[in-house]
C-alpha cells in the first residue's frame, strides 16, 4: 500500500503544470469606436481608410485612445532592382511628355490662344506631376504598404497618367480641329498636334506599366477585431 507521503507527492505532481501556466492577457474594454473602413464619412473613408481609432476603459476608469491599423497591406511583387527600374522609368518617361507638352501648348499658333486650348494643356501638365508625385511617394513608403500608402504612390501613377493622356488628347483634337477650318499656320498646328499626341501616348505607357505591377493583399491580424 502505498503510504500517504506518497499520495501528498502524487497530487502535488499533478497540481503542479497548472499552477505554472502563464496568465492570459486581459481582455481590451472597448468602449467605443471612432472610426473605421466601414465609415460612412467621406473625409474619414479617405484620409483613415484601414485604420480604426477605439477607445478603451481602464479599471481606474481613466479613458485612453488607440490607434491601429485593421485594413489591407499591399506588397509589390518586385525586387528592390525592378522598383528601381519603374520607378526611373516613370520619372523619364513623365519628364519626357511633360517637355513635349510644353512644346507643343507654348507655341503661338491660335489653338494655344484660347482657353480650350490652355485648360487641357493644364490638365496634362497637371497629371504628369501627379505621376511624379506617385513616383516620389513610391519611394517613401514602405514594401509592405497601407491603403493610404497604395493611394499616394501606385494609384497616383495610374490616375495621374491617366489624366494626362485624356487632357493631351483633346488638346491634340482642339489644335487639329484649328487646323482644319484653315488657321495661319498650319503646318505648325498639326506638328503641334504630334507632339501632344506622343506626350499623351506616353503618359498612357506610364499608366499602363504600372497596372501590370502585380501586388499581394494581406489582411491586418487586426482585421475584424474592432466594431461597435
Amino acid at each position: 500500500m502505498e503510504s500517504e507521503q506518497d499520495k501528498r507527492n502524487e497530487t502535488s505532481q499533478s497540481q503542479a503544470p497548472e499552477a505554472q501556466s502563464p496568465e492570459t492577457e486581459p481582455e481590451e474594454n472597448v468602449v467605443s469606436v471612432w472610426y473605421g473602413s466601414g465609415n460612412t464619412k467621406w473625409f474619414r473613408r479617405r484620409h483613415f481608410e484601414g485604420y480604426t481609432q477605439y477607445e478603451t476603459l481602464e479599471p481606474n476608469g481613466k479613458r485612453v485612445m488607440h490607434h491601429v491599423y485593421t485594413g489591407y497591406y499591399y506588397t509589390q511583387e518586385l525586387d528592390q532592382k525592378g522598383r528601381w527600374q519603374h520607378r526611373i522609368v516613370y520619372a523619364f518617361l513623365a519628364l519626357v511628355s511633360a517637355a513635349l507638352l510644353l512644346l507643343a501648348s507654348t507655341r503661338t499658333i491660335a489653338a494655344n490662344i484660347h482657353w480650350y486650348g490652355g485648360v487641357p494643356a493644364f490638365a496634362g501638365l497637371f497629371g504628369l506631376a501627379w505621376v511624379l508625385y506617385g513616383v516620389v511617394n513610391d519611394i517613401i513608403v514602405p514594401q509592405k504598404r497601407t491603403i493610404g500608402d497604395y493611394r499616394a504612390s501606385s494609384l497616383s501613377v495610374i490616375r495621374g497618367g491617366l489624366v494626362a493622356a485624356i487632357a493631351a488628347a483633346v488638346l491634340a483634337v482642339v489644335t487639329i480641329v484649328y487646323a482644319i477650318i484653315g488657321s495661319p499656320k498650319t503646318g505648325l498646328h498639326l506638328l503641334c498636334a504630334a507632339l501632344e499626341l506622343i506626350a499623351g501616348g506616353i503618359a498612357f505607357l506610364i499608366r499602363f506599366l504600372e497596372t501590370k505591377v502585380k501586388y499581394t493583399q494581406s489582411r491586418s491580424e487586426l482585421a475584424g477585431k474592432y466594431t461597435m
